[in-house]
C-alpha cells in the first residue's frame, strides 16, 4: 500500500527525472511526450496493484470467471474512453494515459468492493 502510493507520487511529481534516470537521455525528443504520459499513467498504479491482488485472490479460490468479468469490463471502459478522450476531447496521447488510468481505477474499485464483500480485506487493515 505504501509502496504503491510512494511510486505513484514519485512518478506523478517527478516523471521527467525518473525517465531520464532510468530510460531516456535528457535531450531525447520523446521526453516531451513520455513525461505527461507517465504523469497521468502513474495515477493508475495503486488501482492496478489492487486489481492484480484481487485477480490473484479469486484465482486462488479457483474462481476464474470473476477476474475475467472484471478484466472485460475494465478493457471495455478503456475501449470506450480512449477514442472519446483522444479524438473527441482532443487530448491526444495524454487522453490515452487518462483513459487507461481511469479504467484501472474502475477495475481497482470493483476488486476492492468484491474483496470487502468476501471479507478478504478489512477497512481496519486498509486504513
Amino acid at each position: 500500500q505504501f509502496l504503491g502510493l510512494f511510486g505513484t507520487a514519485l512518478l506523478a511529481i517527478f516523471p521527467k527525472q525518473v525517465l531520464t534516470a532510468l530510460v531516456l537521455e535528457p535531450n531525447a525528443p520523446s521526453l516531451a511526450f513520455a513525461t505527461p504520459y507517465l504523469r497521468w499513467r502513474a495515477l493508475g498504479m495503486v488501482p492496478s496493484l489492487i486489481s492484480a491482488t484481487g485477480s490473484a485472490a479469486y484465482r486462488g479460490m479457483l474462481n476464474t470467471v470473476t477476474p475475467l468479468k472484471v478484466s472485460l469490463l475494465t478493457n471495455l471502459c478503456n475501449l470506450i474512453l480512449d477514442p472519446v478522450l483522444i479524438f473527441t476531447l482532443r487530448q491526444g496521447f495524454v487522453g490515452a494515459a487518462v483513459a487507461t488510468a481511469m479504467s484501472e481505477g474502475i477495475g481497482g474499485l470493483i476488486y476492492f468492493r468484491l474483496l470487502l464483500k468476501k471479507q478478504l480485506i478489512r477497512w481496519s487493515k486498509v486504513l
